[in-house]
């Protein structure tokens, strides 16, 4: 081996004195972001003033070409709504993943009146969210406020349930196999359990088309 294909091999693993492994970094981040971007269906402008970040930097970054810090990335998540895990783990490998009951994560209030369990994998980067709940007997929860570009559907799977949307709507009662899709989801909303024991649902989240 001569003196050229020493020089020829040092060139090949380093670009701009980053290697090969660093220069990857940077291109996979933006990737992910330019996904997530077009998912929701941004423009470029409209995820860069969510995130409180020039154009110009927005458009470095999911072309590989700047290496952004932690914070300006958990801006980027939080335009995105996504967890910064999101972007910078591993992809998870395309197979089936199982989320066994006895060690999912159980979000509940009320001394467990009322329960949500995420069917989803902790690095999603869908945009939805979805979730199995329960309401105890005669318990009402106040569902959380999202964004204006959050869209949600309640399943009914066993019981009934009351839902209310906004301070002055009437209450919409949910049989069993009811759905109601709500878009308002910036207003107040709560659901009332009216049945004679547990009601069981599916709660759907997802980012409304066009924004």
């Amino acid at each position: 081996m001569d003196g050229n294909d020493s020089v020829n091999r040092r060139r090949s693993t380093h670009v701009n004195g980053r290697s090969e492994v660093e220069s990857a970094l940077p291109l996979a981040i933006g990737a992910r972001v330019r996904g997530l971007r077009t998912r929701r269906r941004y423009s470029l402008e409209r995820l860069a003033q969510r995130a409180h970040v020039s154009r110009a930097m927005l458009s470095q970054i999911e072309n590989g070409q700047s290496v952004p810090t932690i914070l300006l990335l958990k801006r980027v998540a939080d335009a995105l709504d996504v967890q910064l895990s999101a972007l910078i783990a591993p992809p998870e490998p395309r197979r089936t993943v199982v989320l066994t009951r006895k060690n999912a994560t159980v979000l509940s209030s009320a001394g467990g009146s009322f329960t949500l369990r995420s069917l989803l994998p902790e690095h999603n980067v869908m945009s939805a969210d979805i979730f199995e709940g329960s309401i105890a007997v005669d318990h009402a929860e106040v569902l959380p406020s999202r964004a204006e570009a959050t869209a949600e559907s309640v399943v009914i799977v066993r019981g009934r349930a009351e839902l209310t949307v906004g301070d002055d709507s009437a209450p919409i009662l949910l049989e069993e196999g009811d759905a109601a899709y709500v878009v308002e989801t910036d207003s107040p909303r709560s659901l009332r359990n009216v049945f004679n024991g547990e009601t069981h649902f599916y709660l759907v989240r997802t980012r409304a088309a066009n924004l």
